[in-house]
C-alpha cells in the first residue's frame, strides 16, 4: 500500500497570518521561523510583512530598560528579551528619557544626546542658551520624542531612526529672587533651539521641577513633576503654553511619585506608602473638570517574595501603555504587571531611576535568507 501523500503546503497568506501572531517581546522568534524554510524566509525579510507586524500588534513591547543609580555601578542597559542595545554600556553617561525607540543621555558636562540603541546611531544635542537675567539653574530636566509627535502625524511604529524634539524644562532663579520655569525645544530638523517659553507657577508653589521623575506624554502635551509639590508641570506642545495641574490631595509627599499613563492613553499616578501600591487615573482631558479617580490599591506584600525587603520600598519607573511598575525593595528591583498582578524580580543595585526602552525589533534577517546564522545587529520589526 503505497505511503499517505504529504499534506498540502499551507498558502502565503495562511503563513503570514501564523507569523504575524507571534509575541514581539520575543525578537528571536521571527529569526527561528525564517530558518524552517526559505518561503518563510521571503516571506518574514519582506518590510510589507514587517509593517503588517507592527501593525498588528501596535504596542511595542519593552526589550530592556536603563538602570540608573547614586553611583557609575549602577548604570547600565538590562536587556529584557533576546535584544542586545549597540554600545549599551555607555560609562558614565545616565538615561533621562526614552521614546518613540530613541534614548536621551546625560554625558559630562551636561551634555545631551539622543541615541538608536537598534543601529547604534547617536547625535549631539548642543546646550540651549540661559538668559542673562536668570542668575542660577535649580532643577532640570529633559524628554525626547518624534518630531511628528506634536501633530498626531505619525503611528511610531517605526520611526526611531527620523527627526526628533528635545524637550528641556529648568526651574531658575531670577534677579528678583522669584522661582521662573524655562521650557525650551530641540528640533533636529533645524539643528536649532526654540524660542523659550516662560512661566511662574501659582504662590502656592514652590515651582521646582523634579529631575527624578521622568516625563510623561499624554496626547500633545507633556507632564513634569514638581518637587515635594502635589502638582505637575503640564506642556502644550502644539501651542508651546505651559499650566499646572493639581495632583490628588491625598498622595504622600514623602515618598516617590511616578506620573504614568492609562490603558486608554490618559494620565495617570503611582506611588507607595505603607507597603501598599496607590494608582490613580484623570478622568476628562479638559483641565477645568478633571477629576483624579483612585483605580486601585494593592498590597506588595501579596505581590513581591516573602523575603523581599519591604521597610525599603521605592516606585522607580514605570512603562507607557504596558502597565508596569517598576518597585526597588532593599536591593533588588522588581516589575510590578498591574494586568496579571505578579511581580518579577528584574535586577539588583541601588537603583533610584529606571527607564524602559520599547521598540519593536528584530534582529538581522538578511542573514537568515541565505542561511547564515544571524548577525547581533537588527532592525525593528
Amino acid at each position: 500500500m503505497p505511503p499517505p501523500r504529504p499534506p498540502p503546503p499551507l498558502v502565503d497568506d495562511l503563513v503570514e497570518e501564523v507569523l504575524l501572531r507571534f509575541p514581539p517581546k520575543d525578537p528571536a522568534a521571527l529569526v527561528r521561523a525564517a530558518l524552517v524554510c526559505k518561503r518563510w524566509r521571503r516571506l518574514i525579510s519582506d518590510p510589507r510583512f514587517r509593517r503588517r507586524f507592527r501593525e498588528f500588534h501596535r504596542t511595542p513591547p519593552m526589550l530592556g530598560m536603563f538602570c540608573s543609580g547614586c553611583s557609575l555601578v549602577y548604570r547600565r542597559f538590562v536587556a529584557t528579551t533576546a535584544f542586545r542595545a549597540h554600545h549599551a554600556e555607555r560609562g558614565y553617561r545616565r538615561a533621562l528619557d526614552a521614546r518613540h525607540g530613541r534614548v536621551l543621555l546625560l554625558g559630562e558636562g551636561g551634555t545631551l544626546f539622543v541615541w538608536d540603541p537598534i543601529t547604534g546611531e547617536e547625535r549631539k544635542v548642543p546646550s540651549p542658551r540661559l538668559p542673562p537675567q536668570y542668575t542660577m539653574s535649580l532643577t532640570w530636566t529633559a524628554a525626547v520624542l518624534c518630531s511628528s509627535a506634536s501633530a498626531s502625524g505619525c503611528d511610531h511604529l517605526d520611526c526611531h531612526h527620523g527627526p526628533f524634539i528635545v524637550v528641556v524644562v529648568r526651574s531658575l532663579l531670577g534677579a528678583a529672587g522669584v522661582v521662573e520655569t524655562l521650557i525650551c525645544t530641540y528640533s533636529s530638523d533645524a539643528a536649532a533651539w526654540s524660542e523659550p517659553t516662560r512661566g511662574q507657577g501659582p504662590s502656592y508653589l514652590r515651582g521646582l521641577v523634579d529631575p527624578r521623575m521622568r516625563s510623561v506624554l499624554v496626547g500633545n502635551a507633556f507632564y513634569f513633576g514638581i518637587l515635594k509639590e502635589r502638582a505637575a508641570l503640564k506642556y502644550n506642545l502644539q501651542l508651546h503654553q505651559m499650566s499646572w495641574i493639581q495632583l490628588p490631595p491625598s498622595v504622600p509627599l514623602r515618598r516617590q511619585i511616578l506620573l504614568t499613563t492609562t490603558e486608554d492613553g490618559g494620565l495617570g499616578l503611582a506611588t507607595e506608602h505603607e507597603s501598599k501600591l496607590y494608582v490613580w487615573s484623570r478622568k476628562d482631558a479638559d483641565d477645568v473638570d478633571a477629576r483624579w479617580e483612585q483605580s486601585r490599591v494593592t498590597e506588595l506584600k501579596m505581590l513581591l517574595p516573602v523575603d523581599a525587603d519591604f521597610t525599603s520600598l521605592y516606585a522607580v519607573g514605570s512603562t507607557d501603555d504596558l502597565g508596569i511598575i517598576f518597585m526597588r525593595a532593599g536591593n533588588a528591583v522588581y516589575a510590578i504587571d498591574l494586568k496579571t498582578y505578579k511581580g518579577k524580580k528584574v535586577c539588583e543595585g541601588k537603583i533610584n531611576t529606571i527607564v524602559p526602552y520599547m521598540c519593536f525589533y528584530t534582529p538581522e534577517l538578511e542573514a537568515a535568507c541565505t542561511g547564515e546564522e544571524p548577525s547581533a545587529g537588527g532592525s525593528s520589526a
